[in-house]
């Protein structure tokens, strides 16, 4: 349970948010993202479904369509040679992305 205010954890039912001051009443929430729903994007969408906790994890998404934009440059710069290299790149991708996100405790995506 989080504070709608400050985003600040909040244990028990307090009146009163400790962080902020603000009064919790009917302002609490629960916050976080779905694993399920992660391994899924990962599954359909690689390196996409960092997007979905992009806060985390921008940097592997970022580093994941550089790779494909490279991929996509090299096998039309060599017309086509380069394909077999950017399927096994793009299989990288996906591996990735899919053990990372399957590896990951569901507190981490709760807490998140």
């Amino acid at each position: 349970m989080f504070c709608k205010n400050c985003g600040k954890e909040l244990t028990g039912t307090p009146e009163y948010c400790p962080n902020c001051g603000a009064k919790v009443g009917g302002s609490i929430v629960q916050r976080g993202k779905d694993k399920t729903i992660s391994i899924l994007l990962a599954v359909f969408l690689t390196y996409w479904t960092w997007l979905y906790t992009y806060k985390k994890d921008a940097w592997k998404f970022w580093t994941g369509l550089a790779l494909s934009i490279i991929n996509v440059l090299l096998i039309i710069i060599t017309f086509g040679f380069w394909v077999l290299v950017g399927w096994i790149v793009s299989a990288g991708l996906w591996l990735w992305a899919v053990i990372d996100i399957a590896i990951k405790k569901n507190e981490w995506y709760s807490n998140y």
